[in-house]
């Protein structure tokens, strides 16, 4: 998606007569698909600190624009996740943790390994 914004609202201004931007781009919808697309889905972002997840089994849970995500430390190191079950898309946790061993939904009880893979769906047996 391309969007193009007001050249003339983001022109540079005087320092001794500047003013703000005009509030729409504040509040509008229209700028939070644009601050989406120009920064949260090309660049970096933060979630955590590594040590807040230092043990194997610790887990941050964080939103990236407005993708949920979920953060474990495993064996092998710091995996990153969609924070969304399989089942129903409920969240997979909903808060941090230390120490899981492994990650369960708490909509119909779908559980996850550390490393993403499903471990069992509940009441899925026969489908």
């Amino acid at each position: 998606m391309t969007m193009s914004l007001p050249s003339a609202e983001l022109a540079p201004q005087e320092l001794a007569t500047a003013t703000a931007l005009p509030a729409h781009f504040y509040s509008s919808a229209d700028m939070n698909t644009v601050d989406q697309i120009a920064v949260f889905n090309r660049h970096w972002q933060y979630v955590c600190h590594a040590t807040q997840i230092a043990d194997a089994g610790d887990f941050v849970v964080g939103v990236l624009g407005q993708l949920p995500v979920i953060l474990v430390r495993t064996d092998e190191g710091i995996k990153g996740y969609h924070n969304v079950c399989r089942h129903r898309a409920g969240p997979i946790a909903q808060c941090s943790g230390k120490g899981a061993k492994q990650l369960r939904c708490r909509y119909h009880g779908w559980t996850y390994n550390l490393d993403g893979s499903l471990r069992t769906a509940t009441e899925m047996k026969d489908v």
